[in-house]
């Protein structure tokens, strides 16, 4: 970015995190419906004409979202030849920091941001993310029993959960433990292979590296401040 800018990459303050990656789709059967709650938040679907192409998380401090690269490409006019899914979070700087992984490392500039550290801890941190983000394979709905599909509809209903929580938090409680097992009679192993292969991403980690080497034979640039 300094070559693009002109300006050293010191001098490029960060004031938010917008980090990710892209992983071909190769199993079909990812569903974005099939994607649940995150930390107790509800997905919203990103859609276009119909078309559900992704799922995304907001909450008050960050932003995490899954989407067909590939198809949000072709809706600008880009037409790509491979079918890509794309992972990413966005941050502001002081609510990473609240992370006790980033308390101890330094997030003030670009070159901060380039070095190999910061590279895995970001990596480690959207890796941990999706992790817990509930992955269900919705056809095995039709094996609950009435009070499981009650329990299950009525805790993906945030404003319905709230009040019975607040209102009968004996009930809530025992239809807690009733979630968790319909979650865990939803699980796949689709996650697993999901999770590896974002996982497998980790080696290819060396954008730190070429701008290191890429530095060694830059010369005196703009002093100018940016903020980014």
């Amino acid at each position: 970015m300094e070559f693009l800018l002109d300006i050293n990459a010191e001098n490029i303050k960060v004031i938010k995190f917008e980090y990710g990656v892209v992983i071909d789709v190769t199993d079909k059967d990812i569903l974005f419906r099939n994607f649940g709650m995150y930390k107790k938040i509800r997905p919203e679907m990103m859609s276009s004409k119909g078309r559900i192409y992704g799922v995304q998380y907001t909450n008050s401090t960050h932003r995490v979202k899954l989407y067909d690269k590939s198809y949000e490409a072709k809706r600008n006019g880009i037409h790509l030849n491979r079918d890509y899914l794309r992972i990413e979070k966005c941050v502001s700087t002081w609510a990473l920091r609240s992370n006790k992984s980033f308390k101890q490392v330094k997030l003030n500039n670009f070159e901060d941001l380039c070095s190999i550290q910061i590279q895995n801890l970001l990596f480690q941190d959207l890796y941990e993310t999706i992790d817990k983000i509930e992955f269900t394979d919705l056809k095995k709905i039709g094996n609950f029993s009435i009070r499981e599909l009650r329990v299950y509809s009525y805790m993906n209903d945030e404003t319905i959960r709230k009040i019975v929580s607040k209102n009968f938090k004996t009930a809530y409680s025992n239809d807690s433990k009733v979630y968790n097992a319909c979650i865990e009679k939803l699980k796949t192993n689709k996650k697993k292979n999901f999770l590896k292969s974002v996982y497998q991403i980790k080696e290819n980690l060396n954008f730190g590296t070429r701008y290191l080497e890429q530095k060694k034979g830059t010369t005196n640039k703009n002093s100018n401040t940016k903020n980014i």
